[in-house]
């Protein structure tokens, strides 16, 4: 644009067209050239064109002989719609103009200048300018939109991920209802065969012994040949009360059972009421109207002061020389001496870390653990639920070494131990129910709350201080209990959709909650009445809490992720 374009034109009659009349679809010779607009018209449009207010001062030439034409103009831009130089700009329509579109589009306008008269002074550089600024916004407001759309789809497929998590748990649980129905009906059909069966056992023994005495008592007449007429008398009556009383016993398990066929029923409601369903259930989706922050405490009123805040401190890779996946880490206690065990569900392992975080030992077990917990200075409790087992190790200086093991009647998931007493959740199983054992191992109690409370019973820990009892539900929130079972307060986030995982009390009391949909911690107030967001992350970070744990002697707090830090433990203090 800096350089000037000269071209010299040769110019023959035959050779050009009007530009007006081609673009009206009715092309003639052209016999004018217009030095201004560079433009071709013939004899009619030429003297329309000198007259028109604008273009009346422009100087045309006749094509009828060879011109040499200059331009001075510095650039040669043409009509989109026309394809004509463009010569003028209307300030009516802010739009420009070439010669067809002044004579149709623009001919009523008055405001209508030449280029040069409507780039006078410095508009066209501040309109630059201007136009600058206003590119850069936009192409920052788009890749602002372009990170929001990737955040949304990396949202969306861990969404469904959480969906599908969802479905096969519900599946689980009907599996678990079936099971039970169809382990009602193999129970009684094991107590009619015992039933029936029992008592022919019994007909089958009374007749050995009725064959046994009865040869007994035919030698006992052969002995009587040989004996007196009185010796054999008693002898012969003694030997007809047996065949009396033998006879009577013949008489009364003679008879045969009448003939029975055994036949299962279905319960054809069931399958009427699973065959008319179209899908297992319904996928909905709201709008959550939240904000994404980056990692930061917030608090409400009703919070505790500024210093029992958890501030973020450092984050520990948890995974170790052994691990052959990346680690998913389900669950975290601390010892008393401040060293922390983890329970990694992927390696099947649980593993020893020093008051310092630095690797101290791991062990392999053979599935997958999924919650941990203190039960004394050289125990610890895991549960594992594939095998449905409470197992104990003991812990050394560097080592874990297996001990005894409890087996239960659900798929063990949650644990926590208080006075000489381990308490598990049922997790995902059908039961929705609470175990309680001794140390020992021997079973206490079950605790099992109204119908729909318990959903998903998953992480479980205790206040020592206040007594209560608490349960992250995956689906209904946190569950407070009294020691005796009895339910206290159900918290739950019923504007936001979420699942709730692990959990754990501090020493002042301050219940914290892994709000997994959300990817936060959340604390629960005392009274039950609501949660503040104390921690979450972007959805870009993929960071999902899911375990929790803290020790009272250095007043730290652990947390474990999904996500793509599960190879991280973040210590919080």
């Amino acid at each position: 644009m800096n350089s000037v374009r000269k071209a010299s034109v040769d110019l023959h009659a035959s050779e050009l067209s009007c530009d007006p009349c081609r673009f009206a679809g009715k092309p003639m010779v052209a016999v004018k050239y217009c030095k201004d607009c560079n433009g071709h018209f013939c004899s009619y449009c030429s003297k329309s064109h000198v007259k028109a207010p604008i273009t009346r001062s422009h100087v045309l030439i006749s094509l009828t002989k060879k011109r040499v034409v200059k331009s001075s103009t510095r650039i040669q831009e043409k009509c989109h719609d026309h394809g004509a130089v463009l010569i003028s700009y209307c300030e009516t329509h802010e739009a420009l103009c070439c010669s067809v579109c002044i004579l149709t589009n623009h001919k009523v306008c008055k405001k209508v200048l030449q280029l040069n008269e409507a780039a006078v002074g410095k508009r066209a550089f501040r309109m630059s300018k201007d136009l600058e600024s206003t590119i850069k916004r936009m192409q920052n407001s788009f890749k602002e939109v372009q990170m929001q759309k990737e955040d949304y789809i990396k949202s969306i497929e861990q969404q469904l991920d959480a969906v599908d998590s969802s479905i096969k748990m519900f599946r689980k649980s009907i599996n678990g209802i079936l099971n039970n129905l169809e382990d009602a009906v193999n129970q009684k059909k094991v107590e009619i065969c015992v039933e029936r069966s029992e008592l022919v056992k019994s007909h089958v023994k009374t007749s050995q012994t009725a064959i046994n005495i009865l040869n007994d008592a035919y030698k006992q007449l052969d002995y009587s040949l040989k004996e007196s007429d009185s010796e054999m008398f008693i002898r012969t009556k003694r030997v007809q009360g047996v065949v009396q009383t033998y006879a009577e016993v013949l008489a009364r398990i003679q008879p045969m059972p009448q003939r029975e066929v055994f036949r299962f029923i279905p319960d054809t409601s069931i399958e009427k009421f699973l065959g008319g369903l179209k899908e297992l259930g319904e996928l909905t989706i709201e709008i959550v109207h939240s904000r994404e922050y980056e990692p930061s405490i917030t608090s409400s009123i009703q919070s505790f002061s500024e210093h029992k805040k958890p501030n973020f401190a450092n984050d520990i890779k948890v995974r170790v020389r052994t691990d052959k996946k990346p680690c998913y880490i389900t669950g975290a206690t601390f010892l008393f001496d401040g060293r922390v065990i983890l329970a990694d569900d992927s390696n099947k392992n649980v593993k020893l870390f020093g008051t310092d975080y630095k690797p101290l030992s791991s062990t392999t077990l053979n599935s997958s653990p999924r919650d941990i917990a203190t039960i004394s200075h050289v125990e610890i409790a895991v549960t594992l639920p594939n095998e449905k087992m409470v197992q104990i190790f003991k812990i050394g200086t560097k080592d874990i070494e297996k001990d005894r093991s409890h087996v239960l009647s659900i798929d063990c998931y949650g644990i926590t131990f208080h006075e000489d007493e381990m308490y598990v959740t049922s997790g995902w199983s059908s039961e929705r129910e609470i175990q309680v054992l001794k140390s020992s191992g021997e079973f206490s109690k079950k605790i099992r709350l109204s119908k729909g409370v318990f959903r998903y019973p998953l992480y479980i820990t205790i206040d020592p201080k206040s007594k209560t009892m608490y349960v992250s539900d995956y689906i209904n929130g946190v569950i407070a209990l009294d020691m005796g079972g009895k339910m206290v307060f159900q918290c739950i986030n019923k504007d936001i959709g979420t699942y709730y995982k692990g959990l754990t009390v501090t020493t002042p009391g301050q219940l914290y909650v892994c709000t997994w949909q959300q990817n936060g911690v959340q604390r629960v107030h005392i009274d039950g009445k609501k949660m503040e967001t104390v921690l979450n992350w972007k959805i870009s970070e993929r960071r999902k809490p899911l375990a929790a744990a803290y020790t009272s002697k250095t007043k730290r707090l652990v947390l474990s992720f999904c996500g793509d830090k599960r190879d991280v433990l973040s210590i919080y203090k």
